[in-house]
Protein backbone atom coordinates (compact mmCIF):
# COMPACT_ATOMS: atom_id res chain seq x y z
CA UNK A 1 0.00 0.00 0.00
CA UNK A 2 1.32 3.45 -0.76
CA UNK A 3 0.19 6.53 0.09
CA UNK A 4 0.47 9.83 -1.49
CA UNK A 5 1.03 12.83 0.65
CA UNK A 6 -1.39 16.16 1.07
CA UNK A 7 -2.01 18.75 2.81
CA UNK A 8 -5.09 17.16 4.71
CA UNK A 9 -5.91 13.19 5.25
CA UNK A 10 -9.76 12.91 5.61
CA UNK A 11 -10.90 10.06 2.99
CA UNK A 12 -8.95 7.34 1.04
CA UNK A 13 -9.84 6.54 -2.71
CA UNK A 14 -8.24 2.57 -2.94
CA UNK A 15 -7.58 1.94 -7.16
CA UNK A 16 -7.82 -1.18 -8.77
CA UNK A 17 -3.87 -1.95 -8.11
CA UNK A 18 -4.50 -1.63 -4.29
CA UNK A 19 -2.75 1.86 -4.29
CA UNK A 20 -4.72 3.93 -1.82
CA UNK A 21 -4.93 7.56 -2.08
CA UNK A 22 -5.62 9.81 0.61
CA UNK A 23 -7.66 12.49 -0.08
CA UNK A 24 -8.08 16.41 1.01
CA UNK A 25 -11.35 16.81 2.61
CA UNK A 26 -13.18 19.74 3.27
CA UNK A 27 -14.34 21.07 6.76
CA UNK A 28 -17.63 23.35 6.48
CA UNK A 29 -17.95 26.46 8.26
CA UNK A 30 -20.01 29.56 8.25
CA UNK A 31 -21.21 32.60 9.72
CA UNK A 32 -23.87 35.72 8.86
CA UNK A 33 -24.44 38.88 10.09
CA UNK A 34 -27.59 40.24 11.93
CA UNK A 35 -30.59 38.67 11.05
CA UNK A 36 -34.26 40.80 11.05
CA UNK A 37 -37.56 39.69 9.73
CA UNK A 38 -38.05 41.03 5.94
CA UNK A 39 -34.23 42.33 5.29
CA UNK A 40 -31.70 40.19 3.12
CA UNK A 41 -29.14 38.52 5.43
CA UNK A 42 -25.95 37.46 4.30
CA UNK A 43 -24.16 34.06 5.05
CA UNK A 44 -20.51 33.78 4.40
CA UNK A 45 -18.92 30.61 3.38
CA UNK A 46 -16.17 29.87 5.68
CA UNK A 47 -15.19 26.35 5.14
CA UNK A 48 -11.85 25.05 4.91
CA UNK A 49 -11.18 23.32 1.48
CA UNK A 50 -8.05 21.63 2.71
CA UNK A 51 -6.02 21.89 -0.92
CA UNK A 52 -9.41 19.67 -2.72
CA UNK A 53 -8.90 20.05 -6.54
CA UNK A 54 -12.77 20.66 -6.15
CA UNK A 55 -15.45 21.24 -3.48
CA UNK A 56 -19.60 21.13 -3.96
CA UNK A 57 -21.55 23.03 -1.31
CA UNK A 58 -24.85 22.77 -0.48
CA UNK A 59 -27.02 25.35 2.12
CA UNK A 60 -30.32 24.68 3.61
CA UNK A 61 -31.71 27.54 5.11
CA UNK A 62 -34.37 26.59 7.41
CA UNK A 63 -36.86 27.94 5.76
CA UNK A 64 -38.95 27.60 1.80
CA UNK A 65 -36.16 28.37 0.19
CA UNK A 66 -34.70 25.60 -2.10
CA UNK A 67 -31.53 24.14 -1.30
CA UNK A 68 -28.97 26.71 -3.06
CA UNK A 69 -25.87 24.54 -4.48
CA UNK A 70 -23.18 27.58 -4.97
CA UNK A 71 -20.07 27.94 -2.94
CA UNK A 72 -21.70 31.70 -1.57
CA UNK A 73 -24.97 32.07 -1.96
CA UNK A 74 -27.48 34.85 -2.43
CA UNK A 75 -28.48 37.04 0.68
CA UNK A 76 -31.57 35.20 2.36
CA UNK A 77 -34.94 36.64 3.52
CA UNK A 78 -36.71 35.44 6.07
CA UNK A 79 -40.39 36.55 7.19
CA UNK A 80 -41.01 34.75 10.29
CA UNK A 81 -38.97 35.38 13.67
CA UNK A 82 -37.06 31.96 15.94
CA UNK A 83 -34.61 29.97 16.23
CA UNK A 84 -33.81 27.93 13.05
CA UNK A 85 -31.55 25.50 11.29
CA UNK A 86 -28.97 26.49 8.92
CA UNK A 87 -27.02 23.49 7.18
CA UNK A 88 -23.94 23.72 5.21
CA UNK A 89 -22.74 20.29 3.84
CA UNK A 90 -19.56 19.72 1.81
CA UNK A 91 -18.92 16.97 -0.78
CA UNK A 92 -14.78 17.20 -1.79
CA UNK A 93 -13.71 15.02 -4.75
CA UNK A 94 -12.60 12.01 -4.38
CA UNK A 95 -14.25 11.93 -1.01
CA UNK A 96 -18.15 11.93 -2.03
CA UNK A 97 -18.38 8.92 0.04
CA UNK A 98 -17.82 10.92 2.86
CA UNK A 99 -19.34 14.54 2.82
CA UNK A 100 -19.55 16.80 5.63
CA UNK A 101 -21.67 18.79 6.91
CA UNK A 102 -22.94 21.54 10.10
CA UNK A 103 -25.84 22.66 10.88
CA UNK A 104 -25.89 26.19 13.50
CA UNK A 105 -28.98 27.36 15.06
CA UNK A 106 -29.82 30.80 14.09
CA UNK A 107 -32.22 33.38 15.45
CA UNK A 108 -34.28 35.55 13.35
CA UNK A 109 -35.47 38.78 15.13
CA UNK A 110 -38.16 41.12 14.48
CA UNK A 111 -38.85 45.01 15.36
CA UNK A 112 -39.84 46.44 18.50
CA UNK A 113 -43.72 48.44 18.22
CA UNK A 114 -43.21 51.75 17.19
CA UNK A 115 -44.76 54.43 19.70
CA UNK A 116 -46.40 57.68 19.07
CA UNK A 117 -45.00 60.11 21.45
CA UNK A 118 -47.59 63.07 22.94
CA UNK A 119 -47.17 65.93 20.29
CA UNK A 120 -45.43 69.23 21.61
CA UNK A 121 -45.95 72.49 21.02
CA UNK A 122 -43.29 75.14 20.28
CA UNK A 123 -44.19 79.30 19.05
CA UNK A 124 -42.84 80.32 16.31
CA UNK A 125 -39.55 81.62 15.78
CA UNK A 126 -38.33 79.20 19.10
CA UNK A 127 -36.54 76.30 19.46
CA UNK A 128 -36.76 73.20 21.71
CA UNK A 129 -34.60 69.77 22.34
CA UNK A 130 -36.56 67.20 21.83
CA UNK A 131 -35.63 63.26 21.87
CA UNK A 132 -37.04 59.64 21.54
CA UNK A 133 -36.51 56.17 23.57
CA UNK A 134 -32.79 55.21 23.85
CA UNK A 135 -34.50 51.34 24.66
CA UNK A 136 -34.79 50.00 21.25
CA UNK A 137 -31.81 50.76 19.10
CA UNK A 138 -28.50 52.93 18.92
CA UNK A 139 -28.85 54.53 15.59
CA UNK A 140 -31.53 56.89 14.75
CA UNK A 141 -32.88 58.84 11.44
CA UNK A 142 -34.85 61.61 11.78
CA UNK A 143 -37.56 61.97 8.35
CA UNK A 144 -38.08 64.22 7.09
CA UNK A 145 -35.02 66.26 8.61
CA UNK A 146 -35.44 69.31 7.74
CA UNK A 147 -36.17 71.79 11.00
CA UNK A 148 -33.62 69.82 13.34
CA UNK A 149 -29.97 70.72 14.21
CA UNK A 150 -29.75 66.46 14.02
CA UNK A 151 -31.13 64.15 11.93
CA UNK A 152 -29.39 61.16 12.75
CA UNK A 153 -29.24 61.17 16.70
CA UNK A 154 -31.61 60.32 19.93
CA UNK A 155 -31.47 64.24 20.73
CA UNK A 156 -32.06 67.10 18.54
CA UNK A 157 -32.91 70.78 18.31
CA UNK A 158 -36.42 71.77 16.74
CA UNK A 159 -36.59 75.14 14.71
CA UNK A 160 -40.32 76.49 14.85
CA UNK A 161 -39.30 78.42 11.80
CA UNK A 162 -41.42 76.69 9.31
CA UNK A 163 -44.95 74.99 9.87
CA UNK A 164 -46.04 71.88 11.60
CA UNK A 165 -43.63 68.55 11.38
CA UNK A 166 -44.86 65.27 11.75
CA UNK A 167 -41.35 63.13 11.98
CA UNK A 168 -40.94 59.37 11.37
CA UNK A 169 -37.92 58.22 13.46
CA UNK A 170 -36.57 54.93 12.43
CA UNK A 171 -34.55 53.57 15.49
CA UNK A 172 -32.17 50.29 14.40
CA UNK A 173 -31.08 48.15 16.84
CA UNK A 174 -28.36 45.45 16.57
CA UNK A 175 -29.94 42.80 14.68
CA UNK A 176 -30.54 45.74 11.61
CA UNK A 177 -34.66 45.57 12.85
CA UNK A 178 -35.86 49.20 11.93
CA UNK A 179 -38.47 50.34 14.30
CA UNK A 180 -40.47 53.44 13.80
CA UNK A 181 -41.25 56.27 16.40
CA UNK A 182 -43.36 59.29 15.87
CA UNK A 183 -43.76 62.93 16.88
CA UNK A 184 -46.03 65.45 15.64
CA UNK A 185 -44.12 68.85 16.51
CA UNK A 186 -46.76 71.58 16.12
CA UNK A 187 -45.85 75.55 16.14
CA UNK A 188 -47.93 78.35 17.66
CA UNK A 189 -48.35 80.58 15.60
CA UNK A 190 -51.29 82.55 16.79
CA UNK A 191 -51.45 85.45 19.25
CA UNK A 192 -50.41 84.88 22.65
CA UNK A 193 -47.88 83.20 25.14
CA UNK A 194 -46.52 79.73 25.30
CA UNK A 195 -44.86 77.85 28.65
CA UNK A 196 -43.40 74.44 28.88
CA UNK A 197 -44.76 72.53 31.41
CA UNK A 198 -41.73 70.87 32.93
CA UNK A 199 -38.03 70.99 32.27
CA UNK A 200 -34.49 69.27 33.73
CA UNK A 201 -31.72 71.74 34.68
CA UNK A 202 -29.12 69.08 35.34
CA UNK A 203 -26.88 70.55 33.23
CA UNK A 204 -27.00 68.25 30.22
CA UNK A 205 -27.78 71.25 27.67
CA UNK A 206 -31.40 70.01 26.96
CA UNK A 207 -34.18 71.80 28.37
CA UNK A 208 -31.66 73.27 31.08
CA UNK A 209 -33.89 76.26 31.90
CA UNK A 210 -37.35 77.62 31.15
CA UNK A 211 -38.41 81.42 29.58
CA UNK A 212 -41.85 82.45 28.51
CA UNK A 213 -42.49 83.44 24.97
CA UNK A 214 -44.57 85.45 23.70
CA UNK A 215 -46.12 85.45 20.22
CA UNK A 216 -48.33 88.40 18.49
CA UNK A 217 -48.19 90.42 21.81
CA UNK A 218 -45.77 93.70 22.62
CA UNK A 219 -44.09 93.40 25.61
CA UNK A 220 -43.37 91.53 28.76
CA UNK A 221 -43.89 93.19 32.05
CA UNK A 222 -42.53 90.08 34.61
CA UNK A 223 -42.50 86.39 34.76
CA UNK A 224 -41.97 85.18 38.56
CA UNK A 225 -42.03 81.95 39.71
CA UNK A 226 -42.91 80.87 43.21
CA UNK A 227 -42.42 77.31 45.39
CA UNK A 228 -44.87 75.48 47.30
CA UNK A 229 -44.26 77.69 50.38
CA UNK A 230 -45.46 81.23 48.72
CA UNK A 231 -41.31 82.00 48.44
CA UNK A 232 -40.23 83.79 45.39
CA UNK A 233 -38.16 81.99 43.92
CA UNK A 234 -37.34 83.89 40.11
CA UNK A 235 -38.29 87.59 38.98
CA UNK A 236 -37.49 88.78 35.29
CA UNK A 237 -38.56 91.84 33.56
CA UNK A 238 -36.31 91.41 30.35
CA UNK A 239 -37.74 89.48 27.87
CA UNK A 240 -35.84 86.60 26.50
CA UNK A 241 -34.68 85.51 30.09
CA UNK A 242 -34.63 82.35 31.61
CA UNK A 243 -34.61 80.56 35.31
CA UNK A 244 -32.18 77.57 35.36
CA UNK A 245 -33.67 76.11 38.12
CA UNK A 246 -31.80 78.25 41.09
CA UNK A 247 -32.78 80.79 43.74
CA UNK A 248 -29.92 82.72 44.58
CA UNK A 249 -27.17 80.41 43.11
CA UNK A 250 -29.12 77.51 44.96
CA UNK A 251 -30.73 74.81 43.05
CA UNK A 252 -34.14 74.20 44.05
CA UNK A 253 -35.85 70.85 44.63
CA UNK A 254 -37.61 68.58 42.05
CA UNK A 255 -41.48 69.51 42.04
CA UNK A 256 -44.20 71.89 41.02
CA UNK A 257 -43.95 75.28 41.31
CA UNK A 258 -46.07 78.00 40.51
CA UNK A 259 -45.35 80.61 37.80
CA UNK A 260 -47.17 84.35 37.37
CA UNK A 261 -46.69 85.98 33.75
CA UNK A 262 -47.67 89.37 32.53
CA UNK A 263 -47.33 90.90 29.55
CA UNK A 264 -48.72 93.72 27.17
CA UNK A 265 -51.24 93.52 24.17
CA UNK A 266 -50.26 95.11 21.05
CA UNK A 267 -52.93 97.61 21.77
CA UNK A 268 -51.40 97.97 25.51
CA UNK A 269 -53.90 95.79 27.26
CA UNK A 270 -52.40 94.41 30.09
CA UNK A 271 -52.53 90.46 30.07
CA UNK A 272 -51.98 88.85 33.71
CA UNK A 273 -51.38 84.62 33.42
CA UNK A 274 -50.82 82.18 35.88
CA UNK A 275 -49.53 78.28 35.83
CA UNK A 276 -47.50 75.71 37.17
CA UNK A 277 -44.10 74.29 36.32
CA UNK A 278 -42.55 71.08 37.35
CA UNK A 279 -38.63 70.81 37.83
CA UNK A 280 -37.44 67.36 36.96
CA UNK A 281 -33.79 66.35 38.19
Amino acid sequence: IRLTASTSFNCADETSDSIVYVMPNAKPGFSWDSICIDRPVQFFNLSGENASPQVNYSWQFGNADPVYTVKNPPPVIYTTPGLIDVTLKTISLGCENYPDSIVRKVQVNKPKDGIRYKSITVPQGASMYIHVRESVGKNYLWKPSFQLSRYNAQYTEFFATGNDVDYQIDITDIHTCVTTDSLLMQILKKPGYYLPTAFTPNGDGLNDDVRPYLVGMKSLKSFSVFNRWGNLVFLSKREGEAWNGKSNGVNQDSGVYVWILEFYTNDNKLVTEKGTITIIR
